[in-house]
């Protein structure tokens, strides 16, 4: 009997190891589980960074576009400017020339 109660606390402490052992073996699983959530959404990061920055380069491509068209659209208006003053000028002369004409046809008929 005495051999018995011997071997009984051996057993329950080897009982004990295996449920150690088990549980950490679970907590281990768990562990993997976490670091490979944890992998994939650092890889998803990354492809989120890489569309990020793609995304980035193509403003910085459209504002440079977006400037140049600016800037063209501000000489366009210069020299619309320039245009509407030397038509106002050009008009005013071809009437003043067509007035002359006129008069100096009326001075001559008379």
């Amino acid at each position: 009997m005495k051999s018995a109660n011997l071997e009984m606390p051996y057993r329950s402490a080897a009982v004990q190891r295996c449920v150690e052992v088990e549980v950490s073996e679970f907590r281990i699983e768990r562990m993997e589980k976490a670091l490979d959530k944890v992998c994939e959404a650092v890889s998803q990061i990354a492809v989120v960074d890489e569309r990020l920055l793609s995304l980035l380069s193509r403003m910085e491509r459209f504002e440079k576009r977006l400037d140049e068209q600016e800037d063209k659209v501000i000489e366009l208006s210069e020299d619309v400017i320039l245009n509407s003053k030397l038509i106002k000028t050009s008009e005013r002369f071809f009437w003043i020339g067509v007035s002359a004409a006129a008069s100096f046809i009326v001075y001559m008929v008379r």
